[in-house]
């Protein structure tokens, strides 16, 4: 059945292109056909299944490492019997940990409005989405909203993410990659906007680990005060499967000694403040990292493992 679906979906594609209407409209009655019959409906960011009453819902804000919640779903309605989701809403571009708590404290909308068309930022860099009580899954939005339950965070997007700083309004930026991500020709034809980023903003660089740190520890008092929630915080993979390094000697500060260094961080705050850190470093390599290309982007069977610890820690944590 699997294999036939694949084949009308390739057929669509050749058409009508990648992620047209028909497509999109085909996904979404194939999901609603999945929730009715009581099966899982799974998206790559996001899982949900029909339970016999009331609601509960896991929000993961990060990278893609968060992603791997929406794994969760089978080990999840074992333990529940209200209907459930598992929703990874963030990316890695707004997710650092001082952009979090920038949405919280507030921004002049007026002032990041021309920030946000030049730069085609999206508007959940500056809006306090987090910390909202309850979410909607993209393509179920008919099920209406969950509760946030459990937020899964992560240090990850502070290992890596580079910020910008306004030069005459003081707010953060991560502008990502948009001229370098698109045509070159396009770049080119826009260099006035690149020139225009060089005069208004200065590099903050990477979070430093107290910062993150400290940040980190306001985030989660605010997520238990806000929303009473059950807090999970993935570590990150230390190796780099992408990278053949094989001697760190003569490296300034490489990226996997960053990674240990906020992977014990994040163990002293922990046990600080009593929330949950899911070992996603000792996950990962117990399943094997042959295959990876990046430390953040996983294979289905590292997700289902990540997955499957959530659950596990949760009904340790007695949140069922």
């Amino acid at each position: 059945m699997a294999s036939v679906s694949k084949r009308v979906v390739r057929a669509i594609r050749r058409v009508a292109g990648d992620d047209s209407r028909i497509e999109t409209a085909l996904r979404a009655a194939r999901s609603r056909a999945r929730y009715r019959s009581g099966a899982l409906s799974k998206q790559t960011t996001s899982v949900v299944f029909k339970g016999d009453s009331g609601k509960f819902g896991i929000y993961g804000y990060g990278g893609c490492d968060v992603w791997a919640i929406a794994e969760s779903g089978q080990a999840l309605r074992k333990e529940i019997s209200a209907s459930g989701a598992a929703y990874a809403a963030g990316r890695a571009q707004f997710t650092r940990s001082d952009l979090i708590l920038q949405a919280y404290d507030g921004v002049d909308p007026e002032v990041v409005a021309e920030v946000s068309e030049r730069l085609q930022l999206q508007d959940e860099m500056f809006k306090p989405v987090l910390f909202e009580p309850e979410f909607v899954v993209p393509g179920h939005e008919r099920l209406g909203r969950y509760p946030k339950n459990v937020v899964v965070l992560t240090i990850s997007t502070d290992l890596v993410r580079t910020m910008y700083r306004h030069r005459q309004h003081g707010f953060l930026a991560d502008p990502g990659g948009f001229w370098l991500a698109s045509d070159i020709q396009e770049t080119l034809g826009d260099l006035d906007t690149v020139k225009w980023f060089a005069r208004n903003f200065e590099k903050v660089g990477k979070i430093s680990l107290d910062d993150s740190m400290a940040n980190m520890e306001r985030i989660v008092g605010l997520v238990r005060q806000d929303l009473g929630a059950e807090v999970i915080v993935f570590n990150s993979l230390t190796v780099d499967p992408g990278r053949q390094v094989f001697d760190y000697k003569l490296s300034h500060s490489p990226h996997r000694t960053r990674r240990r260094e906020f992977a014990l961080g994040l163990i002293e705050l922990a046990a600080k403040m009593d929330f949950s850190v899911v070992d996603v470093d000792r996950i990962i390599k117990g399943v094997g990292v042959s295959g990876l290309g990046d430390f953040v982007k996983f294979m289905p069977l590292h997700k289902k493992a990540i997955g499957e610890e959530v659950v596990r820690v949760l009904r340790e944590r007695e949140v069922f």
